[in-house]
């Protein structure tokens, strides 16, 4: 609803999960931020193959969820 409302209103808008964001980005954002926090729920697909992550999801709650469920997953890392 944010995003929406932004976007009528021509507002840029930045996207946080929990508590962290980029300094350089977010202190000089002059906009609407939008918080995923809430929005955390995973549900694996009932062909099993596939998971839906909202945006609010973290690594470590998603591998857990899906370990609980007899699937492995690990934490992928991206370097530069």
């Amino acid at each position: 609803m944010q995003v929406k409302w932004a976007n009528h209103n021509s507002l840029p808008f930045i996207v946080k999960n929990r508590g962290h964001s980029l300094t350089s980005s977010a202190g000089n954002f002059k906009g609407v931020q939008v918080d995923m926090s809430g929005l955390s729920s995973i549900q694996i697909q009932a062909s099993g193959k596939t998971a839906w992550f909202q945006g609010g999801a973290y690594d470590g709650e998603a591998i857990q969820y899906l370990w609980d469920r007899g699937y492995v997953a690990s934490e992928c890392r991206v370097c530069c």
